[in-house]
């Protein structure tokens, strides 16, 4: 067989498949992989929420940082999913696993090039999904 610089190469018969889903993807960060499992409309907003809950114990029943806060347990990865549900109310209809919070957490924090894991308690109390948390 000659080649002809004119015409391309001739490819191979590789079935291609037209019916896979294909994941929506969520951007962590520039240095980050995206994350599978969270819905499209999913933003920095939201990586900020699950950070904050991730990184903070629950307020007392007064709305203060609770006493020896180093020591509390912080949000069960299931609170946070439910917390997002009631907070976010656009998300509420997308099934959101635990497993894809705690892999978006993990990315999230591998990144470090975001702030979400150093913000104080309270930070957020003048935002609408921020009271009481």
């Amino acid at each position: 067989m000659t080649l002809n610089p004119t015409r391309p190469l001739p490819q191979p018969l590789i079935p291609t498949p037209t019916n896979v889903p294909q994941a929506p993807r969520v951007i962590v960060s520039l240095h980050q992989p995206s994350c599978v499992g969270l819905p499209p409309s999913w933003n920095a907003l939201h990586d900020r929420f699950i950070a904050y809950l991730a990184t903070h114990a629950p307020l007392d029943r007064n709305g203060r940082a609770p006493r020896y806060e180093e020591r509390r347990e912080r949000w069960k990865t299931n609170d946070i999913v439910r917390l997002i549900g009631e907070r976010f109310p656009k998300l509420n209809g997308h099934k959101i696993k635990a497993t894809a919070i705690e892999m978006r957490l993990a990315l999230l924090d591998q990144a470090g090039d975001n702030d979400y894991f150093k913000m104080g308690y309270k930070k957020y109390e003048r935002e609408e999904w921020g009271k009481g948390i």
